[in-house]
């Protein structure tokens, strides 16, 4: 299959954007390759945009993401490639858009204790943690739906568990002040 995908690869827009740049072609950790890819194209085009510029790329590449996983899917007759990781990528964008940073002015009690270099190091991990063994409802999202859709979905409820488990990291420090 990843040699259909790799020859495809410069052939088929949907090829390239459903794979992350070809990142999903890694033989190892395609997820995590995807992920690491996200986090840098975050880092380095952060510095240069607003949080408006973020909320309208990950809408357009969500939508796009279903579409793209649509097609990949269809056209190999695999159902979720571990290679397609356009959907682990937007997922991270909404995690690193949400997290508190620590020139908020909303001081959120984790940027107080972490910088924002180790806050977005336990999210990666936690990420990673619920997109590979997909917990409920992760699961959910991934078996109630179809296509690009499921594809999309399963990885934005992972982003919002990560976000809810930082969260909850957040409110534990404050309490045990």
């Amino acid at each position: 299959m990843t040699n259909v995908l790799r020859k495809n690869l410069f052939n088929k827009p949907s090829y390239f954007i459903a794979t992350g740049c070809g990142c999903g072609l890694a033989p190892k950790g395609p997820g995590t390759v995807g992920t690491l890819w996200a986090w840098a194209f975050y880092l380095f085009v952060n510095q240069y945009v607003d949080k408006y510029f973020w909320v309208g790329l990950i809408v357009a590449m969500f939508l796009i993401g279903v579409y793209v996983s649509n097609v990949v899917e269809k056209e190999t007759g695999k159902k979720d490639l571990s290679a397609i990781v356009i959907d682990e990528i937007v997922a991270f964008w909404i995690i690193l858009v949400m997290l508190p940073h620590s020139d908020d002015f909303s001081h959120n009690f984790l940027t107080v204790f972490f910088s924002d270099a180790v806050i977005q190091i336990m999210a990666f991990f936690f990420f990673r943690f619920f997109d590979i063994l997909k917990p409920w409802p992760v699961s959910i999202a991934e078996n109630q739906f179809n296509g690009g859709v499921a594809v999309m979905l399963d990885d934005l409820v992972a982003a919002f568990l990560t976000l809810i488990t930082l969260s909850l990291i957040s409110k534990v420090v404050y309490f045990s002040l």
